[in-house]
């Protein structure tokens, strides 16, 4: 039997053109344990169910694997919901029951890793982005109201490369700074039940309100140690600009001495070093986000757990153990004399008295007093979720098109030189081999040149593929010539394509230039190589080449990734106008 007037609620609306099913399985409940964690929301609940002789191994729709829902409610209140992973029924000594396992709604957002790239887009756009791609699916309630309601402007060029939306949440909210997500339940939605919906909410990490309070009767036990392991004073991350390249940066604390000895800082010269591989940054968003891991590690911090008997809210008043969640602050007085400096005014010190939760767990088993284990400010033990990083890593590997490093990931571009020297008039040029192959065929590539000479037209690509393409340039007269530049593929490419008119506008991926709508007489060049058509249009205000893949099919105008398939509709549409 649950305490605290909590109802365990088992059920599922079963398979499409079924009877649902619900019961209050609180009756039944021998052991109890719910987590919740930050980022991630409700996490894992754990109850072991006494049922009567002999009704074990009765059918049991409501505890169908994923068609199953698991509410915990504390009278009308929801302090708990997920969907059973699994319903064992069990026979041992003591007799018969069934284990009930369930993970929070962030289960939901790991189901479905997919490709996907955007350009200069806000954290807000992208998930909302990724919540349409998925809509038909997704169990997570399609409102966003809770997403970054205050809007942050910052904008981003990620390419996500197998990756789910947990994946994705955990990217932003690490580009984002100090933010971070929960899928708990909804305010307001209700399901067929009357039960509440999932809904994700993403924000930035406050530290500062007091959301509970617990007295030092309340305490049965806590652990405070400094956490050596997270003592970093200087942090380098090595990144990939869309348009510099690679690239590295560092930061450190200003209390250190310029010959890195330790100065007035807390401790001695310590490196934190992170290889973010290929993900898109530009330098100015990578020293925002070294700055931030900085801030976590230049200053001394502790594991703290702590194992509480009971708990009250921010105005004092009991509370129920089950009510209190991860992302949020419990504030426990009796610990200001750890203040490096006590105030006259005794006031809450976050970090001194008032800890950030990051992650709750109630504890429940029948004969034994119920109690609440939080894990403050920081992940408790680092090494063990390095750990985890280090096999959250290596799964990403292992689903990625960069397992080996030969094919280009979807939507990230691939830079390189191209130069061709002639002597004479007519055509010259040669063939791009990219180093790479790349995931889809090149919408189009941009040149951009660096030195040239006797050049008529050109450069123009034709036979644009996933290995490479030709390149050729015009020659004005005889005599020497040459031309020297960079080529960069899938390029910003045509806008507003307006078939009554028959005009278009031009964006340059080299200085992002919007042009106005021009003809398309003026336009588009069309040129011919090795008896095929090409077609390019040139930066009026820049010069760069923008050469557009003629090879385009229908499949290019349905590809998964939204920009490729845009870009591919503008140039099919000018190239049928153009013929």
């Amino acid at each position: 039997m649950l305490s605290h007037n909590l109802s365990l609620i088992c059920a599922t609306t079963g398979a499409p053109g079924s009877s649902g099913a619900l019961v209050d399985y609180a009756p039944y409940v021998e052991q109890l344990r719910v987590t919740s964690a930050s980022p991630g929301g409700y996490g894992a609940l754990h109850a072991r169910l006494r049922l009567p002789a002999g009704r074990v191994r009765l059918p049991r729709p409501e505890l169908g694997v994923l068609n199953g829902r698991v509410t915990l409610l504390d009278g009308r209140d929801c302090v708990y919901c997920g969907e059973i992973t699994e319903a064992a029924l069990t026979l041992a000594a003591d007799g018969e029951a069934v284990d009930l396992l369930a993970q929070g709604g962030a289960g939901a957002l790991a189901d479905d890793p997919q490709d996907a790239t955007y350009a200069n887009q806000t954290a807000q756009a992208i998930i909302a982005a990724e919540f349409s791609r998925r809509s038909a699916y997704l169990a997570v309630a399609a409102d966003q109201a809770a997403v970054l309601p205050n809007a942050p402007t910052a904008t981003f060029s990620p390419f996500f490369d197998g990756r789910t939306l947990e994946d994705i949440l955990h990217e932003l909210c690490d580009l984002l700074g100090d933010y971070t997500w929960g899928v708990w339940h909804h305010p307001v939605q209700r399901d067929a039940f009357g039960l509440p919906t999932w809904q994700l909410q993403v924000h930035a990490r406050d530290t500062t309100t007091v959301s509970y309070r617990a007295l030092l009767a309340d305490v049965v036990s806590w652990r405070i140690a400094p956490a050596a392991t997270r003592a970093f004073n200087s942090v380098t991350l090595h990144y990939l600009d869309p348009v510099a390249g690679p690239g590295a940066v560092t930061v450190q604390d200003s209390r250190l001495n310029g010959d890195l000895s330790q100065g007035s800082a807390p401790f001695r010269f310590r490196r934190f070093r992170r290889d973010l591989g290929q993900r898109a940054l530009t330098a100015s968003q990578a020293t925002a986000l070294a700055n931030q891991y900085l801030a976590s590690f230049q200053n001394i911090s502790n594991v703290i757990e702590v194992r509480l008997a009971a708990v009250r809210d921010a105005n004092g008043v009991p509370l129920p153990l089950p009510r209190v969640r991860a992302d949020g602050n419990i504030a426990i007085p009796e610990l200001l004399t750890r203040a490096a400096t006590f105030p006259a005014t005794p006031a809450m010190q976050p970090g001194t008295n008032l800890f950030y939760i990051r992650q709750a767990t109630y504890d429940e088993q029948r004969g034994q007093t119920p109690t609440l284990t939080l894990l403050l400010d920081q992940v408790a033990d680092f090494a063990a979720a390095d750990l985890t990083r280090l096999r959250y890593e290596e799964q990403l590997r292992q689903r990625s098109k960069r397992a080996n490093r030969i094919v280009q990931p979807a939507g990230l571009a691939l830079k390189g030189a191209w130069s061709v020297l002639f002597t004479g008039a007519g055509q010259w040029g040669s063939a791009i081999q990219f180093p790479a192959v790349l995931a889809a065929a090149p919408t189009s590539i941009t040149f951009s040149g660096q030195t040239s000479q006797n050049i008529s037209s050109g450069p123009n690509a034709g036979n644009i593929t996933v290995w490479g393409c030709d390149v050729y340039v015009g020659a004005t007269s005889t005599g020497n010539g040459w031309w020297i530049g960079l080529y960069t593929t899938n390029g910003n490419c045509l806008r507003d394509v307006d078939a009554s008119a028959r005009t278009a506008r031009h964006h340059c991926d080299a200085c992002g230039t919007l042009s106005d709508a021009l003809p398309l007489a003026n336009l588009i060049e069309r040129g011919q190589i090795a008896g095929l058509p090409t077609y390019a249009a040139t930066c009026r205000a820049c010069g760069a080449r923008e050469c557009f893949n003629a090879a385009l099919t229908v499949a290019d105008e349905a590809d998964p990734d939204p920009r490729r398939a845009a870009n591919a509709r503008a140039i099919r549409a000018v190239v049928g106008l153009v013929g």
